[in-house]
Parts: C-alpha cells; structure tokens; sequence
C-alpha cells in the first residue's frame, strides 16, 4: 500500500487544524473563573438530590415487589391445602419455592441498593479454592443459553408430542384399571368391598377426567404451534431480522472497530516507517526492529481488545463468551507453532538465519534480502520484475550468506546469447522469476519455466566463446605437421576472417598439433571470439570447417579418408598350405559404409 506523502501531510495538518479549532471553541465557550465553581456546585447538589430521588423510588419498587411475591405465596399455600392429587401438590410446591426465591433476591437487592455493599460477599469463606470447571460453565453459560433459546420451539413441539403419548398410555392404563373395577362391583355380593370398590371407582375416574383435560391441553398447544409454523424464507427472515436488530448490530461495530484500528495502526506505522529518521537511514539498529515487532503485537492486541470491549459496552455476553473462546482456541493452536514463530520474532530482529542485504537461494534463484518484515522483500537485479514479497513464514527454514562483490545472480541477462544443454541456440528475449523465452535463429520463441532453464546449464556466449575445430592430413606432410603446417593454417584462416568481416571478433586464434592418428595426423583449430559475435557461432563454426579446408587445397595439403586395416591369420582353406598375412586397406566408401 504505497501513499503519497503529500497526502499523508495533508491529512496530519487537517488533523491538527481540527484539534486547534476544537480547543478554540473550547476556549471560546468557557464561562469566567468565577462563576465555574458556583455551577459546579449547584449540578453537583443537583445530581446528589436525583440519586437520592432514584435509589428511594427504587426501594419502593423491590417493596412493592416483596409484598406482591409474599401474596402470591400465601395463596399458593391455601391451594396447597385444597389439592386433591399428588400432581397437583408437587406443581404448587414448585411454584412456592420459586417465590421464595424471588422474595429472597429481592431482599438482597433491598440490601445491596440501600447499604452500598454487596452481601454475598459475606457469605463466600476466605480462601476459596479456584473451581475452573464451575468458570468455564459460567464462561460458556451465555453461549448454551442462547442456542437452547434457538432451539426452543423444535424443542417444546417434541416436549408436547411425548406428554401426548404419555397421556395416551394412562389413558389406556386408566381404563383398563376402570374395567376391571365395574367387573369386580358386578361379581360381589359384600356391601362393604362394593362400597369401597365404589370409592376406588370413583377416584380413578376423577384422575381419568384429569388426564383427558391434560391431553386435551396439550392437544390444542400442539395444534396452535402448527399454526405457528412457518415456511423456510419466513423462518429465515425473522431469525436475520432478530439477528440484526440485536446481535448482529453488536457483531458489526465489532468487526467494524476490529479492522478500524487495525488499518489505522497500520497506516500509523507506514507513516512511521516513511518518515523516522531512525528507519530512513538505511539499515535498521536492533532497537529499531524491536520496537517494530512490539508494534506488530500492540496492533494485533489493540485490535481484538477494542472489539472485545465493544461488545462489552454492548453487554452482548454471548458473543464476547463465543469471542474470548474463539482467542483461546487459537492461542491453544499456536502453542504447537511456538517454536517456529519465536524463529519468525528472529527474523524480525535480523537475528535468524536469514538477514537484510545477504544472499540466499529460494526455488533454486539467488535472491538478495532487502528487508525483513511480516512481509519480506527480495531481489534480482539480473531479472525482468526481479522483485517478489514473501510472508515472513517461507523464510524460516532458508539461510542466507553475505553477498560477495562479484557474485552472478543469473547465468546471463536480457539479450544475450546462450547454447543450452539440449542443443538449443538462440538470444534471451526474456527472464522472470516465472520463465525465461529464447528466440532462435528464424524467429521462433522457446519458453521454459526458471528452474528448468537453470537445470540445462546455459552456456553465456555473450560473454566470450571458443570453437574447437579438428581436422587431419596426410601422413604425408609428417615433416611439416608440427611446425610450418600450424604457422601456415593460422595465417591463412585469419585473412580469411579478415576477409569476410569477422577479423574484428577475433580475440585469439591458433592452430596445434594433437595427435598422430591411426589415419591421418590430428590438428586442432582454436578460435577465442568476442562475445559481440555471439550470434554468428555457427556461422563461424561452419566458416572454420570451410577455411581449414581451402588452407588445404590451397597448399596441397591432403586430407586423408579414415581408413580401416584387417589382419587374415591362418586361411585353412587356402590353395597354399602356407600361413600368410593379407592386408586390405578398403575405404568406407567403396564399402558402401558410411565412415566414424
């Protein structure tokens, strides 16, 4: 992110410009010395009365809302008295110690408004052992709340289908409980067992009408949750609705402040970087690069922590609990990356492996380290875009060295003539960090990755070069090989190249004796060129062949054919019993053969 400075200045002098009107202003509207202190006086009474006003009306409230549970538990406590079932009994005394509760709350809000002093605190012992269970419970409290609260109507719809089923089979219990009474009334002769057998009767029947009432309830709840339902879109609309209308606005400023702070942090440390005295020097002191990476921590800190406290103001529990686990399970993941991030934290400091202005050797390319940051910056100057950044991370498990004065960073640069392994000859048309294209003779362009190019071993004819030219003559001439025919040879081919325009390229040029060889005695032609002739090497090549052998028909000088000797030993079928040796010299050609 590259800004200009012009517009970093105009913004840091609109800032102070802002600030001064704002003191002015300031300044402008403050009342005279003496009556400030009379003001302050008067609001702070003023505010001491409306607290006083507030706390009272408050404690008349947690009164009035005592007097009202106690009520209510008095008149549970005469339903109570009247029930009947055990069903019955067990639902009021429910409902009562909830009451109690209530009142005992109220009582100790009561206590709290009106001393000042929380009252729990007296009953937590000293000393209490830390219980990370019951924390982490109450950590995640908000979070469990909150998904029993989306999933509350799928929930009560189960709830309601098993009390159905469950009424069902006391129903069928009931009546056959029913059945077996009126069976028993009717084969009894005893008043006294059909009497009691009346009364049981009749009880169950009582339950049996209590229980058609339930099902009935839950009957007409089952059906009303039906009504209730709604399609996926509608469903889907509310929940986003709802969503946004609470939540979704908390996690919005939140996200919002997150990468606020952040970019401004940022651009504060782009503005630091551009314009400190102590960064524009050039290579960066020790001090310097750890007060950097103190900066990085204060951003990332400085960022989560002013979301965290956005939805703290929010009171939005259930997104900071979802929040401070999110931290947690990150801080627990990166505690397996501690190694290789403290390794990152040296990089930084220009304590690692890898340092600024050294060399090192990334995807098989020397690169030279410009500057180590979260975002690193590296170098070839011998390549077309030879720039690239890299995340801190990629150059952990790389070294550098110092760079020395005359260290290649590529076997050639743009332009210039290469012969690679494979036979290929032609002139860099292009070099990047990706490929590398060369144009043959003709005009066609070959294009190979980087790494590839670099595994054919390119020879840089650019530079300068050598041909190698070998020929022979004939045993002949054996007197003059080693001496006049070389002197001879190379006066020749370099009137020749004089000749045809290419004596400029000539750096050096001899001829030797090599060899005697089974066929003819071996000279050789070395020919050192400039590399400015880079692009005629196979003409040159091809021009050498040619010269060597004018040279030769010019002087007289034969060129012999290769030849091939049999020895015939022991001819047994031979017309003379007499062992004898034939030699046949036979040239490749009258064999038909085509010679080495």
């Amino acid at each position: 992110m590259k800004s200009s400075p012009i517009v970093y200045s105009t913004l840091i002098l609109l800032f102070i410009t802002c600030f001064h009107i704002m003191d002015f202003n300031a300044m402008a509207q403050k009342p005279p010395a003496s009556n400030e202190k009379n003001k302050e006086d008067v609001q702070k009474k003023t505010s001491d009365e409306f607290s006083e006003q507030s706390t009272f009306h408050t404690l008349d409230s947690i009164i009035s809302g005592i007097n009202e549970l106690e009520s209510r538990r008095k008149k549970e406590k005469r339903n109570l008295r009247q029930a009947r079932t055990d069903e019955q009994k067990a639902a009021i005394l429910s409902k009562m110690k909830k009451i109690h509760r209530q009142i005992g709350s109220h009582k100790k809000d009561f206590e709290r408004i009106a001393t000042g002093v929380d009252p729990e605190i007296f009953e937590s012992g000293p000393g209490e052992e830390f219980d990370w269970q019951q924390e982490v419970l109450d950590l995640l409290g908000p979070v469990l709340q909150e998904l029993k609260t989306m999933t509350a109507r799928p929930r009560q719809i189960e709830k309601l289908r098993s009390l159905a089923d469950y009424y069902r089979n006391q129903l069928k219990i009931i009546t056959k409980a029913l059945t077996n009474l009126k069976m028993l009334i009717r084969k009894t002769d005893d008043k006294k067992i059909r009497n009691q057998l009346k009364v049981t009767k009749n009880d169950w029947e009582i339950r049996s009408g209590q229980i058609e009432n339930q099902l009935t309830i839950v009957k007409y709840q089952l059906d009303e949750k039906a009504k209730e339902k709604k399609s996926i879109i509608e469903s889907t609309q509310n929940v986003v609705r709802i969503f946004f209308k609470s939540r979704g606005r908390n996690l919005f400023f939140a996200i919002i402040t997150f990468f606020s702070v952040f970019l401004a942090l940022r651009i504060f440390y782009r503005l630091i970087y551009r314009f400190s005295p102590l960064h524009r020097q050039g290579r960066r002191s020790f001090y310097v690069r750890l007060a950097d990476v103190f900066y990085h921590f204060l951003t990332a800190f400085g960022a989560f922590g002013t979301s965290l406290i956005v939805l703290y103001v929010s009171g939005d529990w259930v997104l900071l609990s979802i929040s401070i686990i999110f931290l947690l399970g990150v801080g627990w993941t990166a505690r397996q990356g501690l190694a290789r991030f403290w390794e990152q934290i040296k990089l930084l400091l220009n304590l690692g492996t890898v340092r600024e202005d050294e060399r090192l050797i990334y995807n098989g390319i020397p690169w030279k380290v410009i500057s180590l940051n979260l975002y690193s910056h590296l170098e070839n100057p011998a390549l077309q875009i030879g720039h690239i950044r890299l995340p801190l991370r990629d150059l952990v498990d790389l070294a550098s060295r110092p760079c020395m004065q005359n260290d290649p960073w590529f076997p050639c640069k743009l332009y210039d003539w290469i012969i690679l392994s494979d036979d290929i000859f032609g002139q860099v048309v292009a070099q990047t960090p990706d490929m590398v294209q060369v144009k043959q003779i003709g005009g066609s362009i070959k294009t190979y990755n980087t790494l590839d190019f670099l595994s054919l071993n390119p020879e840089n004819l650019s530079v300068n070069f050598r041909l190698r030219i070998l020929f022979g003559i004939d045993y002949a001439h054996q007197a003059q090989s080693t001496n006049v025919i070389p002197k001879k040879m190379t006066k020749f081919i370099r009137g020749q190249l004089k000749d045809e325009g290419y004596g400029g390229y000539v750096k050096k040029l001899r001829v030797e004796f090599i060899q005697a060889g089974a066929s003819s005695l071996d000279m050789e032609i070395l020919a050192d060129f400039s590399g400015k002739a880079a692009r005629y090497y196979n003409r040159l090549s091809r021009l050498l062949q040619r010269m060597a052998t004018d040279a030769c028909n010019y002087y007289g000088w034969v060129i012999p054919f290769t030849q091939m000797t049999l020895h015939q030993a022991d001819a047994k079928e031979s017309k003379s019993s007499e062992n004898y040796n034939e030699t046949l010299t036979l040239s490749y050609e009258e064999m038909g053969v085509k010679g080495p």
